[in-house]
């Protein structure tokens, strides 16, 4: 998933591959689901995680 994180911070190249787009995206929802039941594992309310990561995101933090 790093490897792919830059790819992604990185221009793309007019040929860029949707398929490779599509393996990106399922990673990132692999990894989220991840730790959606890391959290669950250890007692965190997923929503609660899931609305903290989200304004995170949009404050750009």
């Amino acid at each position: 998933m790093i490897s792919l994180w830059g790819e992604a911070a990185s221009p793309r190249e007019v040929n860029a591959s949707r398929v490779t787009a599509a393996t990106g995206k399922e990673e990132a929802i692999q990894v989220v689901t991840d730790l959606l039941w890391w959290s669950a594992a250890h007692g965190y309310d997923a929503d609660d995680v899931l609305d903290a990561a989200q304004a995170r995101f949009e404050a750009g933090l």
